[in-house]
């Protein structure tokens, strides 16, 4: 018997977009049919259990503004302790790959919300949406990818006080996944300038000169790359940076202050919001698009007030982060900006051009901070930092850290009415970088891993995609072609360069020019190792697409890719028992996947195919398989009298079914004949017993079901409600 692979749904996440670090896409649920996704009619009841959060007292709003001034802080939002459990407490509905989960968050008045899980844990496949009631601000998917040691997952904001959290799992998945919401955090204060076209609005704009501003921000366009709004626990912003190391491994460490995050807790509770800034001078939107959750506290010291966190993913190379070079020499020169997020707005930048000073600030060691004593008024106005500026970078005249923003004593106010007593104190990176005992009290151990024991380091920016650690070269560069060639270790070059080309390789340790290499007379060769900065190892999206001849070369599941090292098929049966895995390098654009040489029956399966490389895993892509013969003769029963079976199951029952038009050619309609329709599940059985088809908890009374991957033959459609279960017979010619 010769058998055939069929793809019969294709449910696949084309790019990791967004950020936390999610998969971008859209809820299933947006569409009104699954032709999108797959060949049958969504069935959804848009009657959303909702939960409500009570009403805040104004006089907690004034208690929160008081707190806000006197510990340095910006809090906007208020935290509503809650335990929603989004599976047992949603609305459900089905599709035929899996459930989807929905309900409604609401808090009367606020200006955005966000929301902290405890308890996230979900498998491969499954995907969470949080989107607005207009469902024009929607974050997510959040996937696989985002399951962490601590199963806490915190959001960014979502504007609007009204918000759908959608949670979409597959069936027989891995293992039932696990998602309990414990905050609820309404924004009074309006964190949420996604939404807000001009900022000139602001009665305080004239405080603040934008990132983007000619010529303030013109000569700081890498730096501000490494610029972050913090949010903490979804109730308080802060500012802080992406920091360079002496291993150019491009290990996403993040400084900001002590007092904004002291705690692992804290850490596991917080999002970095990456390109939170306007593109024009005081015009365009800022997005927060760009974010990633949660990371690890590797150090801390309240004593030059740092904090430094290793975040739980690279940012990916598409934000074009940078990671920012440090200075810890104790003179230096007057001048320099402090980048950062003030009341947690987009990035702004404040300028000085006088000697820092030593500060006693409390009763803070005086040689630990420095003190900016004026911001300048620069072309575009004085701009000044405030509660959410906290843990912002302090850069010298040649472009360094030099410190974090520690905030202001509280003799010095910061209104606009008065910017030159903006006076702001900072902790001394020089004092961080080997004040304590152990590693986990100081900087030293993490930005110089290689006890190079430098004074100075670059900043860096993420390597071109097609850097490795070690580069092996054997082409030949035509004349007049200039070739730049980067490894983060070594480059060995065999490579044949003409006469007029151009070439350069730099590579973090050793270049080596093996057997084969020649350079003609008259091009240009040079190579530099160790001595120049070199870029830092960058997190490249990755990208899934089947070839359109995916079953064209002998039942192999075969698809393209970008930037994945290896992947991971999973094969499951509409049993729900796992019959297949395998795994494989991506070794090149298109991978294939054997699958009929593992002998699996005719069926009907589920495949999820995950993609992986250093940064992690893209784990939604998800299709449906049908495994069949040619005709009739796939399943070896031609002895049946196709048209002489009956209902072979009938119970007594209060309700009634008819499948038409049958005999079928695969696509049919089921009507169920039933006063209150309560949900109830679709089996379609092969005459040998075997369950090509499922789908549970649907709601309507009729609904169409197309390229079910039926081949010609004798079924049997079950329908259950109840616990009570009527069988018909369906032809397919």
């Amino acid at each position: 018997m010769k058998r055939y692979v069929y793809i019969c749904c294709l449910c696949l996440s084309f790019l990791s977009a967004r950020g936390q670090i999610s998969q971008g896409g859209k809820p299933y649920s947006f569409s009104s049919t699954l032709r999108d996704y797959n060949s049958d009619t969504i069935r959804l009841n848009e009657n959303l259990i909702s939960f409500e959060m009570p009403k805040i007292r104004e006089s907690v709003f004034n208690s929160i503004l008081q707190n806000n001034m006197l510990n340095n802080e910006y809090q906007f939002a208020y935290d509503f302790h809650t335990s929603i459990n989004v599976k047992e407490q949603s609305t459900i509905d089905s599709i035929d790959i899996g459930i989807i989960y929905r309900l409604v968050v609401k808090s009367e008045g606020a200006k955005s919300l966000n929301l902290i899980f405890d308890e996230f844990s979900i498998p491969r496949g499954a995907k969470l949406f949080i989107y607005s009631k207009d469902k024009k601000n929607i974050i997510g998917a959040f996937t696989s990818n985002n399951n962490n040691g601590s199963r806490k997952l915190p959001t960014v904001p979502v504007f609007g006080d009204e918000i759908v959290v959608e949670y979409f799992e597959p069936y027989f998945s891995e293992f039932a996944g696990s998602l309990k919401i414990i905050r609820v955090n309404h924004d009074f204060m309006g964190i949420c300038f996604d939404q807000v076209e001009e900022m000139d609005k602001d009665e305080f704009e004239d405080c603040y000169v934008d990132i983007n501003c000619s010529p303030e921000g013109d000569s700081w366009q890498e730096e501000k790359r490494a610029v972050c709004r913090v949010i903490r626990k979804g109730t308080a912003t802060f500012s802080g940076s992406l920091v360079n190391n002496t291993n150019m491994d491009g290990i996403p460490y993040f400084l900001t202050a002590n007092h904004c995050i002291s705690t692992q807790q804290m850490a596991d509770v917080s999002v970095f919001i990456f390109n939170y800034e306007r593109p024009g001078c005081k015009t365009g939107q800022a997005s927060s698009g760009q974010s990633i959750s949660s990371g690890t506290l590797r150090a801390t010291n309240s004593q030059s007030d740092f904090s430094l966190i290793e975040l739980s993913h690279r940012p990916l190379s598409t934000w074009n982060p940078y990671y920012a070079g440090w200075d810890r020499r104790e003179e230096q020169s007057a001048g320099g900006v402090c980048i950062h997020h003030p009341s947690g707005k987009p990035k702004k930048i404040s300028t000085y051009n006088i000697a820092l000073v030593n500060t006693t600030c409390t009763n803070l060691p005086q040689d630990n901070y420095y003190r900016v004593t004026n911001w300048i008024p620069t072309t575009n106005g004085y701009s000044i930092a405030e509660e959410g500026s906290s843990g912002a970078p302090l850069f010298n005249n040649s472009h360094k850290i030099i410190g974090q923003l520690y905030g202001m004593c509280s003799w010095f106010a910061s209104f606009c009415d008065n910017p030159s007593q903006n006076k702001i104190d900072f902790g001394k990176f020089l004092v961080s970088w080997n004040n304590g005992e152990t590693a986990e009290t100081r900087l030293k151990d993490w930005l110089d891993p290689i006890e190079s024991n430098v004074f100075q380091l670059e900043g860096s920016e993420v390597c071109p995609q097609e850097l490795t650690n070690n580069l092996t070269l054997t082409h030949t560069v035509n004349s007049g072609v200039v070739e730049i060639k980067q490894a983060t270790q070594n480059i060995s070059s065999s490579c044949f360069i003409s006469e007029g080309a151009n070439v350069s390789y730099k590579a973090g340790q050793n270049i080596n020019l093996v057997s084969g290499f020649h350079a003609e007379q008259g091009s240009r060769f040079y190579a530099t190792t160790g001595n120049e900065p070199i870029c830092v190892p960058g997190c490249y999206p990755m990208t899934l697409s089947l070839d359109s001849q995916v079953f064209s070369n002998g039942g192999n599941i075969c698809f393209t890719q970008t930037n994945a090292t290896s992947y991971h098929l999973r094969l499951v049966n509409y049993l729900g028992q796992e019959v297949y895995q395998y795994s494989g390098a991506t070794s090149s654009f298109q991978c294939c996947i054997p699958i009929l040489t593992v002998n699996l029956a005719v069926g009907r399966y589920i495949a999820t195919i995950t993609l992986i490389n250093e940064c992690g895993e893209m784990s939604e892509s998800y299709l449906m398989l049908c495994i069949g013969g040619k005709g009739e003769d796939s399943y070896g029963n031609d002895s049946l009298n196709l048209r002489g079976l009956s209902s072979i199951h009938t119970d007594s029952a209060s309700f009634d079914f008819d499948v038409y038009p049958n005999p079928s050619n695969g696509v049919f309609q089921i009507n169920v004949q039933v006063g209150t329709v309560y949900p109830y599940s679709i089996e379609i059985i092969t005459s040998m017993g075997q369950t090509l088809y499922h789908i549970d908890n649907i709601k309507e009374k009729t609904i169409e079901i197309a390229k079910a991957c039926l081949p010609v033959g004798l079924y049997f459609v079950t329908i259950r409600m109840n616990d009570i279960s009527k069988t018909k017979k369906l032809i397919i010619e």
